[in-house]
């Protein structure tokens, strides 16, 4: 018989010529009966004698002639006298009491073994209690199992006989347990309980509980069946635990060989511990080894028993190897379901393979899936590798802010609390700095550098990210920087973290707050962040990013730290760090910054000088000073002061605005010629022109202020030059407002 004949018995016949034949055979061999049949249920229901929701099918065959059912049908007649009698409850009630009792006792193994089962259960009742003593429940645990010989592989399969036995494999001795699983201590026993309902708790239980020959005895039954066993519902649950937790590495192994085919079930060969030394052993074997495990995972991914930690070792390394086109089709299978896998590891590593081989809308669908629980995914010990792999591979910023950066950062109080949500929190702002996260981490998320569907430079998505976080990370700073600042492992992070915040505004609110806090005073049990060895670290790493501040055009913390902590720098000068970190400004080589040190310290050289003897840094200290003691502000410092002071005269003169009712301000003569604002003289000139009044006076006040901004640049340029040095008043150092004006750029 061909193939083709023998798939066409399987199925249902068709509706020829044949089949109509058969039908018409049936019908005259059951004629007589099937017609005698419809006649009497037409006639019946014509005269009324019963409803129709007493009618029932009738059989036709031979087994149907004593048929007859509560209604009084027997032989086709109605028995009016058996409907109308009462019923006997009394005695329906004893009949279901007897039923239910033979029941059981079938269920336990005869009548004789049901006395034996109820003394156990009693039993049982008593030591499953807390307030059971352990020697009382010791001796209540052998006596059960006496009750138990011979009848365990029975009732192990009742729900109240393997409670029973799962109480004593916990709580029994050595002989107890031994007494238990001789019993079924075979494969093909083994075999049949793993695959029952209740009975492969025993299983389990004996894994966790049991001596090492009785789980190698367990694990060596599953041997050439795992494939099968896997795709159990229900013993797929054994195979789980003792691969997860009981197995060996050999034995592993083994386990994981049956899904490369049948060789490997029959054949196991030593060295074989994953599907990469199988390819390379045999490189000419790949495309039926490939064919095989898919086969088996394709079958389990449909029954949804992929969450098994041997399947998802296997579908990792299937996703490893396999080709793109193959790829696509798991991925299709697995978007929108891979929220309970991982927080495994290898769960994780699947959907970081899935974000990496993934479309964008794949992309999307698997990010859509973490909704509701992204601070979860987070927080978990290895999903938060797949939040990680999302921001280095999702091109769409606006998607990813709204999914998982928004989220993320409304939480950022809880997610800090976490230490691997604190990994996810500085992998948003950092990015992947060695600094904060462990090469092997980094080495993972490099796989994923050279995937086919990222587009974007990882430069500009970084910088995204950032500025979509920025104010976010504004005030998380703002809300634990007195923390953060004797904290050694934020001191790490808050320099950095504010350097990389996005704009000068952000920068500067940020510098402003570190610097008004080194300039509070501290109660005496309280010691100064220059006291402190990370926090003084910290300070420096801040003020030698101000050479970058100043190339980007960016607020420089150093300003603001001579403008707000002047006097706390004096003090600072006593101790070694204090020396170091004037030091640190005099390197930055910004003229502004230079010239306010030396103002500084300008009085205080000798008390520099005697402690150069002594402390290195003073030493330093000294030399630094000789060496730029030249050192003036640049004329490109000076236009970028001029540029700096006219911006903010215009956000000064625009909030004044705001607050008068009539909108006319009038700037004094002192002020316009301070500031050379042209904006002052438009809204002088139209006052002049509201009112009518042209005079030779004002014109002249007009040409006055024309001829300062223009003709004598020279002495214009000398006022404000005394603006916006550093004001000398008795060597404080002090930097003027004109100045912290003049960063706001």
């Amino acid at each position: 018989m061909t193939l083709e004949n023998k798939s066409s018995e399987n199925k249902f016949p068709k509706l020829d010529r044949a089949s109509n034949e058969h039908i018409k055979k049936f019908k005259k061999s059951k004629g007589a009966e099937y017609g005698d049949a419809v006649h009497k249920r037409k006639t019946d229901d014509a005269d009324g004698k019963f409803g129709q929701g007493h009618l029932k099918k009738q059989r036709f065959d031979d087994s149907g002639k004593n048929f007859k059912n509560k209604a009084g049908f027997k032989h086709g007649k109605f028995d009016h006298q058996k409907r109308l009698e009462k019923p006997d409850w009394n005695k329906m009630r004893q009949d279901t009491k007897e039923r239910k009792k033979k029941r059981k006792q079938r269920n336990v193994g005869g009548e004789e073994l049901y006395d034996t089962f109820t003394k156990a259960v009693k039993l049982w009742e008593e030591l499953r209690h807390s307030n059971c003593s352990k020697a009382r429940r010791l001796d209540l645990c052998r006596e059960v199992s006496q009750l138990f010989s011979g009848v365990v592989k029975v009732w192990i399969k009742q729900a109240s006989g393997i409670r029973m036995a799962e109480h004593l494999v916990t709580y029994g001795d050595e002989k107890v347990r031994k007494l238990l699983f001789d019993e079924i201590n075979s494969k093909v026993q083994i075999l049949e309980i793993m695959k029952d309902t209740h009975s492969q708790h025993f299983l389990q239980k004996m894994l966790r509980h049991g001596n090492k020959e009785q789980r190698q005895a367990i694990i060596a039954a599953t041997e050439g069946q795992v494939v099968k066993l896997t795709k159990h519902t229900i013993a797929c649950q054994v195979i789980e635990l003792a691969y997860s937790e009981f197995a060996s590495a050999a034995q592993r192994a083994t386990m994981m060989q049956e899904f490369f085919g049948p060789h490997f079930v029959y054949f196991k060969e030593e060295g074989i511990k994953c599907l990469a030394d199988v390819l390379k052993k045999y490189p000419n074997k790949k495309e039926a080894v490939m064919k095989d495990l898919q086969k088996g995972l394709q079958v389990l991914m449909q029954k949804g028993i992929f969450n098994n930690t041997l399947i998802l070792s296997l579908l990792r390394e299937y996703l490893t190897f396999c080709e793109q086109q193959e790829k696509q089709t798991v991925i299709e299978s697995l978007e929108d379901g891979l929220l309970p896998v991982i927080h495994n590891r290898d769960g994780s590593r699947i959907a970081m393979l899935c974000l990496w081989n993934g479309s964008a809308k794949q992309r999307k669908t698997i990010i859509k899936s973490f909704k509701d629980h992204m601070f979860e995914v987070a927080t978990w010990d290895h999903s938060f590798m797949v939040l990680l792999a999302a921001m280095d591979c999702i091109d769409d910023t606006k998607f990813l802010g709204k999914a998982v950066l928004d989220p993320l950062m409304k939480e950022s109080g809880k997610l800090l609390e976490s230490e691997i949500g604190t990994r996810v929190f500085r992998y948003m702002i950092l990015g992947r700095n060695t600094t904060y996260f462990h090469p092997d981490v980094l080495n993972v998320l490099k796989q994923g550098d050279c995937n086919p569907y990222s587009k974007k430079d990882a430069s500009i998505r970084r910088q995204e990210i950032l500025t979509h976080v920025g104010k976010g990370l504004l005030e998380t700073i703002l809300r634990n920087l007195e923390y953060w600042c004797r904290n050694p492992q934020w001191t790490l992070f808050l320099g950095p973290a504010m350097y990389a915040l996005p704009s000068a505004d952000l920068k500067r609110t940020a510098y402003e707050a570190l610097a008004k806090h080194c300039a509070e005073k501290m109660p005496p049990e309280v010691n100064s962040l220059m006291d402190i060895a990370h926090s003084a670290k910290m300070l420096n790493y801040m003020i030698a990013k101000d050479v970058e501040n100043k190339k980007n055009k960016m607020p420089l913390f150093s300003l603001l730290l001579l403008k707000h902590a002047h006097e706390n720098l004096v003090k600072w000068l006593s101790c070694n760090r204090g020396c170091f970190l004037c030091v640190r400004l005099l390197e930055t080589g910004v003229g502004r910054v230079v010239v306010a040190v030396h103002d500084l310290l300008h009085n205080h050289r000798s008390k520099i000088a005697k402690m150069s003897d002594t402390t290195k840094g003073a030493e330093i200290l000294m030399q630094k000073l000789e060496q730029t003691k030249d050192v003036v502000e640049s004329e490109d410092e000076l236009e970028e002061n001029d540029e700096m002071i006219d911006g903010d005269n215009d956000k000064t003169n625009n909030d004044e605005e705001e607050d008068n009712e009539d909108g006319d301000v009038e700037m004094a003569g002192d002020n316009v010629e301070q500031s050379g604002d042209e904006d002052n003289e438009e809204s002088g000139s139209e006052d002049a022109e509201e009112s009518g009044e042209e005079n030779d006076e004002e014109a002249a006040d007009e040409n006055d202020v024309e001829s300062c901004g223009e003709d004598d640049e020279e002495s214009c340029g000398e006022d404000e030059e005394e603006e916006i040095t550093f004001k000398k008043s008795a060597g404080s150092g002090k930097v003027s407002d004109s100045d912290d004006d003049s960063d706001d750029e």
